[in-house]
């Protein structure tokens, strides 16, 4: 199970922490890097969000991380 969140999850195999002064695009590129920094050429069975919910649209579409802005933008005032 991989973790993304403000705090470590002690039950994760791998936690991804965002920091709360970040920009919605570093938080972004912070997660995808280090997604891709752990997986390497390893492939995925499934990828459950159980965070709040989703914008909507295609996760493949290059205007994903426009949708998720608003999530994202929560977190710039985060007390973490």
């Amino acid at each position: 199970m991989l973790s993304i969140d403000f705090v470590a999850n002690d039950e994760a195999a791998f936690n991804v922490l965002l920091e709360g002064k970040d920009s919605w695009t570093d938080k972004s590129n912070k997660v995808l890097e280090a997604i891709a920094g752990q997986l390497k050429d390893a492939k995925v069975q499934a990828i459950v969000n159980v965070a709040g919910g989703w914008t909507g649209g295609n996760i493949t579409d290059a205007g994903t991380t426009m949708c998720t802005r608003p999530f994202l933008s929560v977190t710039d005032s985060h007390p973490f």
